[in-house]
């Protein structure tokens, strides 16, 4: 006798309901973050903001932490930011332009997380275990960049793949974003031409 193997059944409604759901919690945790900061931020803060039960923030992120984490994730995984954008790209100075453009976009997402990440550092294992992803993404993609370069035989003489990875990563790290847009006052579009521009000087060679 043979026995019949029950098939969970998903219904396409109920997955957009969840998504949707878990856009809303995370956009609310998001804010609140923002206003108030990660520490005194409260799961039940966030499931008011959500206009959600408690227990739904739970069972979808299971922490404060998983919230931050789903954010985090989010903008990592985004195909509007995704790296191979620039690599698609065959001309140098194309390539240049879209990667800070995309780099903009990205801070202008992320510094909220960020700065919970950075304010992590030294006092927050988990909080810091994050930042350490983040910023090995973040080199991962650079690296991306520079090997591609470095194979189309357009960086200056002076530099390896390695030294224009360090570069990339120096200049559009959240860091320096920070420094330039939120303590100096500068526009997102000015660190973005400024971004640009600061690379095809500093990488690509002038023949």
């Amino acid at each position: 006798m043979s026995s019949r193997v029950k098939r969970r059944y998903r219904s396409p409604q109920r997955t957009e309901q969840t998504s949707a759901t878990r856009r809303e919690i995370g956009e609310a945790a998001r804010r609140l973050f923002s206003a108030q900061g990660y520490g005194r931020t409260t799961i039940e803060a966030v499931a008011s903001a959500a206009d959600v039960s408690i227990a739904t923030v739970y069972l979808l992120f299971r922490s404060k932490l998983g919230l931050l984490s789903a954010l985090i994730a989010d903008a990592a995984e985004d195909p509007a930011l995704d790296v191979r954008q620039v690599l698609a790209e065959t001309d140098p100075e194309a390539q240049l332009a879209i990667g800070a453009h995309l780099i903009r976009q990205l801070h202008e997402r992320t510094t909220v997380i960020s700065g919970i990440l950075r304010s992590g550092q030294g006092n927050d294992p988990k909080l810091e275990a994050l930042w350490d992803q983040w910023q090995a993404r973040h080199l991962a993609a650079v690296s991306q960049v520079a090997r591609h370069l470095a194979a189309a035989g357009v960086l200056r003489r002076d530099l390896d793949e390695a030294r224009a990875a360090d570069v990339l990563y120096t200049l559009a790290g959240s860091e320096t974003y920070r420094q330039l847009v939120l303590e100096r006052g500068w526009l997102s579009n000015q660190f973005e031409e400024w971004l640009s521009d600061s690379i095809r000087r500093l990488l690509l060679s002038e023949s």
